[in-house]
């Protein structure tokens, strides 16, 4: 299941269960397809992966210090990696 599907299933038990839901107001999934896509317009992203950026390890020990170097700088600038909250063409 990736990210976005379980994020679904998050917001799907939220209405039923924070709202007392009733299925017949309204179809739940109407309601989370238009929150998440609300979600999606207002820029709200995933974040993804770990904290780090991603390092080749077959480099020279001099670049891969600098690789290093550049990484520390990068985490403590706030690197994060993220993905849309909804996935083109899905």
């Amino acid at each position: 299941m990736s990210k976005q599907e379980k994020l679904r299933e998050v917001v799907r038990m939220f209405i039923k269960t924070a709202t007392g839901f009733k299925p017949d107001q309204c179809p739940i999934d109407c309601l989370t397809d238009d929150l998440i896509t609300d979600l999606h317009s207002q820029g709200v992203v995933i974040k993804v992966g770990g904290d780090e950026p991603y390092i080749p390890t077959r480099l020279n020990k001099e670049i891969t210090s600098a690789v290093i170097d550049y990484k520390k700088k990068m985490i403590r600038a706030g690197y994060v990696a993220v993905e849309p909250i909804i996935r083109e063409g899905g």
